[in-house]
């Protein structure tokens, strides 16, 4: 596997062409004449965070979460993205963050032992920096108290759409970290090779490409027909804070598997969150089904020193 070390990286970012910067010194522009916007859906907008500057950075406090919805759509907390969507058929395109994350309360979560490792459970609370294309497919990075790692998703539908028709989601572990460890990330897209790779401080840790075969224990939620990912040639740059799990409400489907409701997340229902150590559904029950265990005090804050987005030709 390639390994580039951070002078590498820095030499070629240095002699690319500057697309996007964004430095977080100054509270971004938000709005249509903006930089950024907020990500919008039926119903709500994900702006469940207080946005300042300290430090030199972009302080994004999402914590505690808050409830808004009760869905699926309340896992999207906080996210905003470029106005601005990047398409390049040649060369190479570097979007790169500097930053880092600390997750609270995510020690207090009520679903027991089997959850011990909360550092890095990135369903507990994460947050994310990457890019979402034209099709939905989404290449991030997910950063908790003691994992980076890369997550690809996509929903597939039928052509031309709108229908959906499977959904994926791979989280592939990058690198050990602490709480608050500033990092520098950086997704690279390389058109001639139809590949993106996640650099962390300067080395390349996995690589994509049109052909890659993902090893389904990185798979953390699959839903229908197995489906291919696609090369993303136009997409937006973005980042937020995200609770994996969120509270729904009592369905006809427990009763379809036998499950007795307790008041939490995901039923073995669609759509489905796997155990990636074991490839089965997983069950987020708690034993009790009190209010307190529905909704507990966890969220994430986010810092950005800085977002760079370059292309190279070379």
């Amino acid at each position: 596997m390639l390994l580039w070390t951070a002078l590498q990286l820095v030499s070629f970012v240095s002699g690319a062409k500057v697309l996007f910067q964004y430095r977080g010194n100054r509270l971004c522009s938000i709005g249509p004449k903006g930089s950024f916007k907020y990500f919008e859906g039926p119903g709500f907008t994900a702006n469940d965070g207080e946005l300042s500057v300290e430090g030199g950075c972009l302080v994004v406090n999402s914590y505690p979460f808050k409830q808004s919805r009760s869905d699926i759509s309340d896992t999207t907390k906080f996210h905003l993205s470029t106005n601005r969507a990047f398409q390049y058929k040649t060369g190479k395109v570097i979007v790169q963050m500097t930053g880092s994350a600390i997750m609270h309360g995510v020690e207090d979560n009520p679903f027991g032992e089997g959850y011990a490792l909360s550092r890095i459970d990135s369903r507990l609370a994460t947050s994310v920096f990457g890019v979402r294309d034209a099709c939905g497919q989404a290449f991030n990075f997910l950063i908790v108290n003691g994992e980076v790692s890369a997550m690809i998703h996509a929903p597939f539908s039928t052509s031309p759409g709108p229908t959906v028709t499977s959904t994926m989601s791979y989280n592939i572990p990058l690198v050990n970290t602490q709480a608050g460890e500033e990092h520098t990330l950086a997704l690279i897209f390389d058109a001639a090779a139809q590949s993106v790779s996640w650099s962390v401080d300067g080395t390349i840790h996995y690589t994509w490409t049109v052909d890659s075969q993902i090893p389904q224990e990185n798979c953390v939620l699959r839903w229908g027909d197995p489906n291919r990912f696609t090369y993303p040639r136009k997409f937006t740059v973005g980042f937020g804070n995200y609770a994996g799990l969120a509270y729904y409400p009592p369905v006809s489907a427990a009763k379809a598997f036998d499950v007795e409701y307790k008041g939490l997340v995901n039923l073995p229902s669609l759509p489905m969150l796997l155990n990636p150590q074991t490839g089965e559904p997983a069950e987020f029950i708690t034993d009790s089904s009190e209010q307190k265990a529905r909704v507990w005090d966890r969220g994430a804050v986010l810092r950005i020193r800085d977002i760079i987005v370059t292309h190279n030709d070379a």
